[in-house]
């Protein structure tokens, strides 16, 4: 009986130690987050001297990447490839 009890400890610690609570992703709050970013990062634009401000750029593409990392829906590596392009994003 002894060595039952010495086999079933390192089975209840393995228990409570993979029953760990999972981290709940707020998607609602890291797309309202991607879209105030991406407002402040084009109301930083100016057309004119074709220009964007690079710290908004860096904030709404960080946005993203929390989306994605998050598992949010919409949220795919096609669309962070796309913001970090020279062309069509901030890269």
């Amino acid at each position: 009986m002894k060595y039952l009890r010495i086999l079933m400890l390192p089975l209840a610690l393995l228990l409570v130690v993979s029953c760990e609570d999972e981290v709940v992703v707020d998607c609602d709050a890291l797309t309202t987050t991607f879209t105030e970013a991406t407002t402040a990062w084009t109301n930083s634009m100016d057309m004119t001297a074709g220009t964007f401000g690079a710290t908004e750029c860096e904030a709404m593409v960080a946005a993203y990447k929390a989306g994605l990392d998050g598992g949010c829906a919409g949220y795919d590596q096609a669309g962070l490839d796309v913001l970090n392009t020279a062309g069509n994003g901030c890269g």
